[in-house]
């Protein structure tokens, strides 16, 4: 599959104008005509197209809006610093074409000896695009990297950025509109069960997370949060995070040595939170095996930024020696 890696990318960035309808009829057909031979079920293809918009969204590719009304933007490609110590780096970050990347080369090439890039696939899931980065000498050296490949330049760290920026969970709170006399929508419903981090069958408490599945569009679900006779629509990553703060449940780990931050895979992040733990590494994160589950693993997050977003999702970082190091993390 490795030629197929960035055609996804490449498909979105070309279409005018971009829709979840062609979305899925793309993603569709790559996973059938190549991921499926390289050995991914068909039945899997659901879970698979789910997963991967929520990694183009944390690569920052793409903003998926969901709702009544769901729909699909592009954001423009630009070279994002990473928080990291040594030589200034920066990863190709949004969307792209073939001429992107091979102006970026370019650039690259006319000064080889204050700038080199590395391309690398991504361990998630061979559909999403590559993640490309680039070294140099100097932080003016990367944007005239940018400048000449026509592409823009975040010299400050986008990862840093993104969650000092990030709301915390009782900001989120605050800014729910609740309302009194609502019943619950005739969908199918499911409710978090915070001692799990994960949806299951509907319980029977006076405070819920709720979600509903619409009966012919599985796409499209809706989320509210219940105390007793008042009820709020809710995003539903923000909402598992504020159902976890109510129940005084923390779910994220970090390995110290290997700067590593985990959570369950039922627990994905409110959006600037996962783009700015990605936008730390250019890695979307990918599944590993620790303590017998299976965890989302964020590569190369400096403590600091991950002890602020634990610290804005009302939650505390158990610590955790990983069996071994996850792809990305030396890279």
């Amino acid at each position: 599959m490795a030629r197929s890696t960035d055609k996804l990318a490449f498909a979105l960035a070309a279409a005018t104008p971009l829709s979840r309808a062609y979305y899925k009829r793309v993603f569709d057909h790559l996973y059938f005509s190549d991921a499926v031979p390289a050995g991914y079920k068909l039945d899997d293809v659901d879970d698979y197209r789910y997963e991967t918009e929520m990694n183009l969204d944390a690569l920052d590719v793409c903003d998926f809006e969901f709702g009544e009304k769901p729909s699909i933007h592009n954001r423009g490609p630009y070279l994002g610093v990473l928080p990291r110590s040594g030589f200034p780096t920066a990863v190709l970050f949004g969307a792209r074409f073939p001429s992107t990347i091979a102006r970026l080369a370019a650039a690259v090439r006319s000064r080889k000896r204050e700038a080199a890039m590395t391309v690398a696939s991504q361990p998630a899931f061979p559909l999403l695009p590559h993640r490309i980065r680039v070294e140099a000498a100097s932080l003016k050296t990367l944007a005239s990297v940018a400048s000449e490949a026509g592409i823009g330049f975040a010299d400050r760290a986008p990862a840093a950025d993104l969650l000092v920026h990030a709301a915390t969970v009782d900001m989120y709170e605050t800014q729910l509109e609740w309302r009194t006399g609502m019943t619950d929508l005739d969908w199918r419903r499911e409710d978090f069960d915070v001692r799990l981090a994960h949806f299951a069958a509907p319980a029977d408490a006076a405070v819920r997370l709720s979600r509903f599945t619409h009966p012919q569009r599985s796409f499209r679900r809706e989320h509210y949060m219940v105390l007793a006779d008042r009820r709020a629509e809710v995003d539903g990553r923000w909402g598992r995070f504020l159902m976890l703060h109510k129940a005084g449940r923390s779910v994220l780990s970090y390995d110290s040595n290997l700067h590593v931050l985990l959570l369950p895979r039922s627990t994905p992040l409110p959006r600037l939170f996962a783009r700015g733990l990605v936008a730390c590494s250019g890695f979307a994160p990918h599944d590993v095996q620790a303590d017998g589950k299976i965890l989302r693993a964020y590569v190369q997050v400096p403590r600091a930024l991950a002890e602020l977003a634990a610290q804005k999702l009302a939650q505390h970082l158990s610590p955790m020696t990983l069996p071994a190091a996850p792809r990305g993390t030396h890279e």
